[in-house]
């Protein structure tokens, strides 16, 4: 039996998802993004102004084009089956 997706940690749905060809192409495939980009994972903040102390889950690189460095944040969402609750 597999875990519950909400139940993985985020750094660990990033390696599924990448991982997986589907969901690898539909997140590294950008526009305009030649097919030689690179990704890293978890890259990180450290030494950016304001002392930000997070990372960045996927980073798109492309070699010698530093311009076109695009910072990918992956975010769960929780969703629950039933009733919409009703907000006065």
């Amino acid at each position: 039996m597999h875990p519950s997706i909400s139940d993985i940690s985020e750094p660990l749905l990033v390696q599924q998802l990448l991982a997986a060809p589907h969901w690898r192409s539909t997140l590294l495939g950008i526009e305009g993004i030649p097919e030689g980009a690179r990704h890293f994972q978890a890259v990180p903040m450290a030494g950016i102004p304001g002392g930000v102390k997070s990372d960045v889950d996927i980073l798109l690189c492309v070699p010698g084009q530093p311009d076109l460095a695009i910072a990918i944040e992956a975010k769960r969402v929780k969703i629950r089956n039933g009733p919409a609750e009703q907000t006065p």
